[in-house]
């Protein structure tokens, strides 16, 4: 008569079996972690990009002047992370510089007499250089994305139009969209030959640990409507 109970043998078997069946489950977890993470990172960026994409286009659509291409803008060392070349160091208006007097927005801060106009730059950061200031231009430090790029906005109050003569106030900086992978300004010019339209492209992209996510680009052409 045959004891009952398992062999040896067929204790191996099992135990065998049901380590491979975990090893199993657990890559699948795994996996399924990867994509969900993957998946809030995209969704998360794409809509905190457009969210700032927005922004700067409702800026863009109340402009009365657009600081040209090559041109110098002013900016103060509130802005910090400021893209720069040449030497001495200068920052110029261009693919990743935008700068733009505008009409006083619903709500404005420069309510002071002499505060007629809002003065509004954005331009690219690295993210590195955006993690020391006010609540407003700060983000978080996150070592793996240290090399991705922040939509920055630099803000005052101006009393005329002219850059040459212009007085600013209430300067403010703040960031307006995180995590980005790139992002450029394309200026179109009037018949006359002043810029009242811009093409504005942000990539949202994020490292996370094994890969990075990048959605593809978000592109708003935005036109101001009382330049002509």
């Amino acid at each position: 008569m045959k004891a009952s109970g398992f062999t040896l043998i067929e204790l191996l078997i099992v135990a065998v079996l049901a380590t491979m069946i975990l090893l199993v489950a657990s890559q699948l977890l795994l996996n399924t972690n990867k994509i969900s993470t993957s998946s809030v990172a995209t969704s998360g960026g794409i809509n905190h990009v457009q969210q700032g994409a927005n922004v700067l286009a409702d800026d863009v659509r109340r402009a009365l002047y657009i600081v040209a291409p090559g041109a110098t803008p002013y900016l103060s060392t509130v802005a910090v992370g400021v893209p720069t070349s040449g030497s001495p160091a200068v920052t110029k208006a261009g693919a990743d510089v935008l700068a733009m007097y505008t009409a006083k927005s619903v709500g404005t801060r420069c309510t002071a007499s002499g505060e007629d106009y809002e003065y509004v730059v954005y331009y690219l950061a690295t993210r590195s250089s955006a993690t020391s200031g006010s609540e407003w231009s700060t983000v978080p430090a996150d070592q793996l994305n240290a090399s991705q790029k922040v939509l920055m906005q630099f803000s005052a109050c101006v009393n005329v139009l002219d850059p040459a003569t212009a007085v600013t106030s209430k300067e403010r900086l703040r960031v307006v969209s995180d995590y980005l992978g790139a992002g450029s300004f394309v200026y179109k010019a009037s018949a006359t030959l002043k810029y009242r339209q811009v093409t504005i492209s942000l990539t949202p992209s994020q490292n996370i640990p094994g890969k990075t996510v990048t959605a593809g680009a978000i592109v708003t052409i935005a036109t101001a409507r009382n330049i002509y």
